[in-house]
């Protein structure tokens, strides 16, 4: 196998895939990328056996074949190199990269030992990619990234006649958003994804245009021009999670985002370390927000609010605040409570379809 590639493409690979390869397992081969040249084509793919990733990219195949390269080694190689040309030529299991002026050989393993990647299927629909990473960006911050979460481990992808839901949550806090999109479903149906495929989906799709989507038994796949995403789907049924949306809180606010991401973010450096509590007290048509460290001090700061109606005295993890402020891209947010014990509901006061709901905790 002999290639030709340009240094900033094959980079740019190269970085994209070694978030993928695995860093840490039993399996030597799962730490390499697999290249391939066939015809005029050169595809790099990397899996850890959970989520796969398979790119073109452009070079000239002066000979073809296949071969697996340390992904990390490669990666540390090319990225040193001076812009220009890169030769990348495999003998056995011997792999030469030559740049010109200098050359540098590692150590391969065969092609025949990586593992096969799903193909995408006659049975597909496709969805926009901007959209869908809209849609991730809006709800994976509020998934788990406990292990022992299983199924709270992933984003719940709910598909029903007519539209898409996304959903994540860790148990104490859940996002949620509902886009139209015209499937062609006869019966709803719900996959969850693993975290870590929805991530590099986001960062690798979103200028990908149409996206081809193929479920397969326990099997996911996202094809667009010169990419393919794989993953494994989480097994287990996810929870009935409409049941826990409250219909019936009264105590509401409208602010603004921004302004109070920034009261939040400096309340909350005075938080208690052990639970980040900061205390939100809605009274008079002003918010005031509260945090105290027994070893450090205490933040107060007030927030003039657009509306409110009710009082209420209640508190949050300061983080979980914090994380819907910042991803959903809103210029005013509207909270809404019944009791200092009941879950909240987070609303942007320019969307009707996302909700992000919050457990509060108990003040002592």
């Amino acid at each position: 196998m002999e290639l030709s590639f340009q240094k900033e493409s094959l980079l740019k690979a190269l970085q994209k895939l070694h978030g993928v390869a695995a860093t840490r397992n039993t399996l030597p081969i799962l730490s390499h990328i697999l290249i391939t040249a066939s015809g005029d084509r050169v595809t790099l793919a990397a899996t850890d056996l959970e989520v796969g990733m398979k790119l073109e990219v452009p070079a000239e195949v002066i000979e073809g074949g296949s071969i697996t390269a340390p992904a990390r080694k490669l990666l540390e190689i090319v990225r040193e190199l001076p812009s220009g040309e890169v030769r990348i030529s495999a003998s056995g299991d011997r792999i030469e990269i030559d740049y010109g002026r200098g050359s540098y050989r590692i150590a391969g393993l065969p092609a025949e030992e990586f593992p096969s990647l799903p193909e995408i299927s006659d049975d597909y629909f496709t969805m926009d990619a901007e959209l869908l990473v809209e849609m991730i960006e809006k709800t994976s911050f509020a998934a788990s990234t406990e292990e022992s979460q299983y199924f709270f481990d992933g984003v719940y992808f709910h598909m029903l006649p007519g539209s898409v839901r996304m959903v994540a949550s860790d148990g104490r806090r859940l996002a949620m958003i509902n886009e139209p999109v015209d499937l062609p479903l006869e019966e709803e149906m719900g996959v969850i994804i693993p975290l870590k495929a929805v991530k590099e989906f986001a960062d690798n799709f979103e200028d990908a245009g149409e996206v081809r989507i193929s479920i397969q038994e326990n099997q996911i796949v996202f094809q667009a021009e010169g990419k393919t995403l794989t993953s494994r789907l989480i097994e287990g049924n996810y929870p009935d999670y409409e049941a826990i949306i409250p219909r019936d809180n009264q105590i509401r606010m409208l602010a603004e985002a921004e302004e109070l991401l920034g009261a939040v973010k400096r309340v909350s450096l005075l938080a208690d370390p052990k639970t980040l509590m900061i205390v939100m007290e809605i009274s008079d048509g002003r918010l005031t927000l509260s945090a105290s460290t027994p070893d450090f001090g205490e933040a107060q700061e007030v927030v003039e609010l657009k509306e409110s109606e009710g009082e209420i005295r209640i508190a949050f993890m300061a983080k979980y605040i914090i994380d819907v402020l910042k991803n959903i891209k809103s210029g005013e947010i509207i909270f809404e409570f019944k009791e200092p014990l009941s879950p909240a509901l987070v609303r942007p006061a320019d969307l009707d379809n996302y909700i992000y709901l919050i457990m509060p905790m108990r003040m002592e």
